[in-house]
């Protein structure tokens, strides 16, 4: 009797600058198709939103793509000089599909494969996008807190040799009776788990309002209640620093500012302005600020500051500068998945320090 063949749905999700990659990718396919899928009764089907979507109406372009592409067993997700174009639930497609792979793999691990290739191509400086770079370079460093082993290629030929090597063991893997899963971090349950995140420079960046961010790694842990401790030190005249909470899909700021009206988050941030000496609290709740400044301490003469943020199992969240709790609130637990630190100068020059960084997870 003849064997059917195993279908593994392989989505690709790139920028618009890989188009050597890609085909590099639809070669190797072809090949494992032709040899090893004949003989071992497997074909992987590729998914491309250029071939395999149609028009449609949506919330955006993205939405509709994510709709008619449906479920994949593979996501191969691949970067090279370009970031990508922000959607309005992720800062670029690409990453928009990495965030709803990533979702399926925190409640499912066994029902996706998550494989990612940077391209690391001889190109001219005066050709590279700075602003792109800086975001592959902080989407690179993301996967990597994520513990997600990523490959880098140099041309499209060595990409083909690579991934068909790569694809070959993960369709194996999925064709087993016993899959070998992807294994989350583990959790001890005798005690808080701690992880020591150290000390973070801030100064101006190329983000809305000049910003510059430092990644959490809260999302590898499914919404488990946590604390967030560390010391600000800013001798800037002018400076703003807090913390931004939002869901696995959501972005880092909005469209040009920092605060996100489109979806659901949380900022909480101290700040100083040039002309006071009074070190002041503010929050945002979803994209809406909520009330006036609130004066907390006079920051004249610059010390560190001890900072803690916390969220306990009920969803509450709270703030403690200087050891006082300035701000509690019940938070919606869809945006408790994600989690930056964040500092900011507007258009003035700012230097904010925080240092020794431990995050608790109970």
């Amino acid at each position: 009797m003849k064997k059917h063949a195993r279908i593994v749905r392989m989505l690709v999700a790139a920028p618009s600058d890989t188009v050597a990659p890609k085909e590099a990718i639809r070669a190797a396919v072809d090949d494992l198709n032709r040899t090893n899928g004949r003989d071992e009764h497997f074909r992987i089907d590729l998914l491309d939103w250029k071939t395999d979507a149609y028009p449609a109406a949506g919330a955006d372009g993205q939405d509709v793509i994510n709709r008619q592409l449906g479920d994949y067993d593979i996501l191969l997700g691949l970067m090279s000089t370009r970031f990508g174009s922000p959607t309005g639930r992720a800062l670029s497609g690409t990453v928009e599909e990495f965030d709803r792979a990533w979702a399926r793999f925190i409640e499912r691990p066994e029902t996706v494969h998550i494989m990612f290739y940077f391209h690391d191509p001889d190109v001219r400086l005066s050709a590279i996008d700075a602003y792109e770079l800086l975001q592959i370079q902080r989407f690179r460093r993301r996967l990597q807190e994520l513990g997600l082993l990523h490959w880098t290629f140099r041309d499209s030929n060595e990409l083909q040799i690579q991934l068909r090597n790569h694809l070959l063991k993960t369709v194996r893997e999925l064709m087993t009776a016993r899959p070998v899963k992807q294994s989350l971090p583990a959790h001890d349950p005798s005690g808080p788990s701690q992880i020591v995140i150290g000390s973070w420079r801030a100064r101006r960046n190329v983000y809305p309002q000049w910003a510059d961010y430092l990644p959490i790694p809260l999302e590898r842990y499914s919404s488990r209640p946590f604390a967030l401790a560390g010391s600000l030190y800013s001798e800037s005249p002018y400076f703003r620093f807090g913390f931004k909470l939002f869901p696995l899909g959501g972005r880092e700021f909005g469209d040009s500012a920092i605060p996100s009206r489109d979806e659901a988050n949380l900022l909480v941030h101290v700040g100083k302005n040039a002309d006071s000496s009074t070190l002041f609290f503010t929050s945002y709740y979803n994209g809406l600020r909520q009330g006036v400044n609130r004066s907390l301490l006079d920051y004249e003469s610059p010390r560190p500051l001890p900072i803690e943020i916390r969220m306990s199992a009920d969803y509450v969240f709270s703030i403690a500068v200087d050891g006082a709790t300035v701000h509690r609130l019940h938070i919606n637990p869809t945006i408790a998945d994600r989690l930056i630190a964040i500092a900011w100068g507007d258009e003035h020059e700012f230097d904010v320090r925080f240092t020794d960084v431990v995050l608790k997870l109970a």
